[in-house]
């Protein structure tokens, strides 16, 4: 098999400079200056984008003494990693699990989540949402929500006419919980709420 000559090509901060044959990996010059062998695989499948100095430099932002560890907002921000990237967090089979990640920007430190979170409304009688709970945590699917908002904004949700049933209840003047049971029984949530 005729082998794809990278040399020149960019992956990320690595410039590609050669094919070492006895190690079978290319030879890579990273933005910092250190040279670096690496496999074709981890070049192409993005595993590989520096010569470590990136892993080292968001460790270092994201561990940088800022004197907001104790605060809410930054237990908010290091729960988003925990449910997201943490395998042993009771949560993460609904984030990481489920491929929600969190976004190079705020992987940037602390910082600048605060700032963005501030920008946005932040305050203590909110928490994070997601606007698309399946998507991503990033500034453009994210918002400050009350807890009324939050339950309106679940996977679990039964939909009717654009509304969350709660919604669709507390519209009509219906008790939610007879109309769950309508439902339950085997009614469309249209006629549960018709009824």
């Amino acid at each position: 098999m005729k082998r794809i000559n990278l040399t020149g090509k960019r992956f990320g901060r690595l410039a590609v400079i050669s094919f070492d044959e006895s190690s079978k990996k290319w030879l890579c010059k990273c933005d910092c200056g250190n040279q670096k062998l690496v496999s074709r695989c981890h070049l192409m499948d993005g595993h590989s984008r520096s010569c470590g100095c990136l892993n080292s430099e968001i460790t270092s932002n994201r561990n940088y003494r800022h004197g907001f560890s104790k605060t809410r907002l930054y237990k908010i921000y290091h729960g988003i990693f925990q449910r997201c990237e943490n395998p042993n967090n009771p949560a993460y089979l609904n984030y990481g699990g489920r491929g929600i990640s969190v976004c190079e920007e705020w992987r940037h430190g602390f910082e600048t989540f605060r700032r963005w979170a501030f920008e946005n409304g932040y305050s203590k009688n909110m928490s994070i949402d997601r606007i698309d709970v399946n998507g991503n945590y990033c500034p453009e699917n994210c918002r400050w929500a009350t807890q009324k908002e939050q339950c309106n904004n679940l996977r679990k949700n039964i939909m009717v006419h654009g509304h969350t049933l709660k919604e669709e209840c507390e519209v009509k003047g219906l008790k939610y919980n007879t109309v769950y049971m309508r439902i339950a029984r085997g009614q469309s949530p249209e006629e549960a709420v018709s009824a």
